[in-house]
């Protein structure tokens, strides 16, 4: 996400003066002096250039997807009607894409009608004018899942465009000219469907905007072609298409060739076919002849000669799947179990659990251990992290959701490679600091070579420098990742602190970052264990710490310039459990802050005033005024860390990239958090009960007695325990009182404290 504005360090009112100004372009946007297209010129430089476009999600289950599209141009409105759902099909996705010409991104772009549905659009990017004058492109994405039952005609609304009387944009005598902003190009509604008769299907939809000029290409990576590649097709849309006629200059629109593979499948995709005038496109074809058994990738091209500018939105490549469920592990192998080529040696992955047709993951765990400690991880934790991926809302051929993880710390039978390590202070040691190498000595003398290519090689070890790292993953996707919590809680951490690094670290290991699909980290809108808000303490939901999830939800993106304090992170219904931890105001070291309510009203510049609908806040801290998109993990795992399509039996692994450790969680980072406050505190005569925080890092309540006029005075301080906080209910006996107000606040083991939680039903 590029960063648009930069926020200045200086305090008070100057600094909000500052913050307002840098972002007047996109706060005061308006119509463009209206423009003409001039397609016989390359698009002119306006600081918006392609930003490109990136994976959005990853499907593998028995069944396909279907796409169409409509242009609205001058209108605003249109229809779409889907077909080719097979009867008896189930819609497990549907997103609707949208693109507006405009001389700045404003929320309004983002809201409009779909079946008479109120839909808010998430941002995917922005790009360059093609051609018409304007300030630039930008794109959208919507959830529509719930609006698409199946086959039929969806109508589309309120899409914001100067012109609404959807006349010929052609017409240079017409009403509608000159072009004017906003322009709505159109929209594809794209439709992913489950039905257990037809051929199981890997499917990769990638996103964005990538306004280009003459050839251009696109590449789609992350499926598995099966052998023979039975069946594969792609689709491309996008904007600004138009049927070929003069350029001017006696220039002619022609030769819109799209080639896959090198290979031209169309001479006419980029036609405006989507009309009704033109300037969207949704083109699907055939091209199982062009793909080859095991390819995991394959190029989109734009080629011939063509005088037009265009904007691609989005594409998506089908083909028959090699592996059946997309878990990295060939159906063979989870079939028959599979023997390295190298050493002969067997691994019984049936008799471990595995499935052809539901997702497996494997990990083994190795641990050091001390004279007065051991790293090996609490089984209480790795519970937890199991438990997450056997509900995750993860496609299975099999019909069923979730991924089965199985985790090997030594417990017999078939799952005997867990090992006790000889213990060290930091692995590599402090001065070479080399982890990795150290890493690779212990893997070398402890991880059986026949695995390689099944398991994730996981080491929990005291130390991996002298910062106290949480941990660390060997490349994003990869194989190898450390837990480190030698600087933690006892020096091997909580329960939570250990199940929230490992499934962190294994995040990265298949393909998630710190913001999902970016680095962008402490994101409110991303409810994830992968953001360090919720590392080591989880999620908070009904309000309680320690739900250990990656995100279900690609919510809402915020745009840190104008926050709505009135409709919170505007999730749905789907979120409704859940809290959220976000940063105040503009200044550096603004207070952290804990809401039960996510999408509640959210007091996002922490004036304690009236709930605005539009304030600047910088919530993840980072020091800049950006637009920080949602991200949805589940739908965009990949397992190829460990796919020997990369890495064929018998050929040394792909090498992979560490990671700077400044980029993990630190034990003084973690320190200087603000444990979340108890929920729900009621008095009842002279008793106080109150939901715990969650957290074994929880030590103590205080409970304080509050003053009419202000101001508290403790009153008592409540141990608590590991034990303690898994209970749904804590209480404590307090001096009572007629009119006696109470408050209460939770204490860490850091010595921080909470804010004051207010005692309702006092007596």
């Amino acid at each position: 996400m590029k960063k648009r504005d930069q926020w200045i360090g200086i305090a008070g009112l100057l600094l909000a003066v500052v913050f307002i100004t840098a972002h007047q372009a996109d706060a005061n946007w308006g119509f463009q002096t209206p423009g003409t297209h001039n397609p016989q010129v390359a698009p002119p430089s306006n600081g918006l250039p392609a930003a490109g476009v990136a994976p959005r999600a990853h499907y593998v289950i028995h069944g396909g997807y279907v796409a169409a599209g409509v242009g609205m141009r001058d209108s605003g409105f249109g229809s779409i009607t889907i077909g080719g759902i097979p009867a008896k099909s189930k819609v497990v996705r549907a997103f609707l894409y949208w693109d507006v010409l405009a001389d700045g991104l404003d929320p309004s772009l983002a809201v409009a009608r779909f079946k008479g549905k109120l839909i808010v659009g998430d941002y995917i990017g922005e790009g360059g004018d093609p051609c018409w004058g304007s300030g630039g492109n930008f794109a959208f994405r919507a959830d529509v899942t719930k609006l698409v039952a199946g086959n039929g005609t969806y109508n589309l609304a309120g899409f914001t465009s100067f012109y609404t009387d959807g006349g010929d944009p052609w017409d240079t005598m017409g009403p509608d000219w000159p072009p004017t902003d906003p322009m709505a190009e159109g929209a594809t509604l794209v439709v992913f469907y489950f039905n257990k008769t037809s051929p199981v299907t890997d499917m990769v939809l990638v996103e964005g905007t990538d306004e280009f000029f003459g050839n251009h290409d696109v590449t789609v990576d992350g499926f598995l072609a099966a052998d023979p590649a039975t069946k594969a097709t792609v689709t491309l849309f996008g904007g600004d298409g138009q049927t070929p006629g003069d350029c001017g200059s006696g220039n002619v629109a022609s030769g819109e060739e799209t080639d896959f593979n090198g290979t031209p499948v169309s001479f006419s995709d980029w036609d405006g076919a989507d009309g009704p005038n033109e300037l969207w496109d949704t083109h699907t074809h055939d091209v199982s002849g062009l793909i080859s058994p095991g390819d995991t990738s394959a190029i989109i091209s734009k080629r011939g000669h063509s005088c037009d500018c265009l904007v691609w939105v989005g594409a998506i490549v089908a083909v028959s799947a090699a592996d059946t469920d997309g878990d990295g592990l060939p159906d063979a192998w989870e079939k028959n179990g599979y023997t390295d080529p190298d050493n002969m040696k067997f691994v019984d992955l049936p008799g471990m659990g595995a499935k052809f047709d539901h997702k497996d993951l494997f990990v083994e765990i190795d641990y050091m251990v001390a004279g007065d400690h051991t790293h090996k991880p609490l089984a209480a934790g790795i519970s937890k992290i199991i438990k997450a991926f056997k509900k995750a809302p993860v496609l299975n051929p099999d019909g069923t959701m979730g991924v089965n993880l199985h985790v090997d710390t030594g417990q017999g039978g078939l799952f005997n490679g867990g090992e006790a390590l000889a213990h060290q202070t930091v692995l590599g040691g402090v001065i070479s600091n080399d982890w990795a190498s150290a890493f690779d000595v212990i893997k070398m003398a402890h991880f059986a070579s026949e695995r390689e290519h099944i398991f994730h090689y996981l080491i929990f070890a005291h130390d991996i420098d002298a910062l106290g790292t949480s941990g660390i993953s060997r490349g994003i996707p990869g194989r190898d990742f450390v837990v480190s919590l030698g600087h933690w809680t006892n020096q091997v951490g909580t329960v939570q602190e250990q199940a929230g690094t490992f499934m962190h670290e294994l995040g990265h290991n298949i393909n998630l970052h710190h913001g999902g699909g970016d680095d962008s980290n402490y994101k409110p809108n991303f409810l994830s264990i992968m953001n360090y808000s919720f590392q080591t303490r989880g999620l908070r939901k009904n309000k309680k710490d320690g739900t250990f999830d990656y995100s279900r939800f690609l919510l809402p993106a915020l745009d840190e310039f104008h926050l709505n304090e009135n409709i919170g992170l505007n999730g749905g219904a789907a979120i409704n459990a859940y809290g959220t931890i976000f940063y105040c105001g503009l200044l550096p070291g603004q207070p952290q802050r804990v809401v039960n309510k996510a999408n509640g009203k959210i007091d996002w510049d922490c004036d304690g005033g009236l709930f605005e609908a539009s304030v600047p806040a910088d919530t993840n801290k980072d020091g800049f005024g950006s637009t920080l998109p949602g991200f949805e993990d589940w739908d965009n795992l990949d397992f190829r860390g460990i796919t020997p399509a990369f890495d064929p039996p018998g050929v040394t692994p792909t090498p992979q990239v560490v990671r700077e450790l400044s980029h993990e969680l630190t034990v003084e980072e973690d320190s200087h958090r603000q444990p979340s406050p108890p929920a729900d505190a009621i008095q009842h005569g002279n008793s106080i009960a109150w939901t715990p925080v969650g957290l074994e890092i929880i030590t103590a309540y205080k409970i304080y007695k509050v003053g009419p006029h202000g101001g508290a005075t403790l009153v008592m301080t409540v141990p608590s325990s590991a034990t303690t906080e898994e209970l749904d209910r804590a209480a404590a006996i307090v001096p009572g009182g007629k009119g006696v107000r109470y408050a209460i606040t939770s204490l860490d083991r850091y010595g921080n404290e909470s804010e004051l939680s207010v005692v309702s039903g006092g007596k």
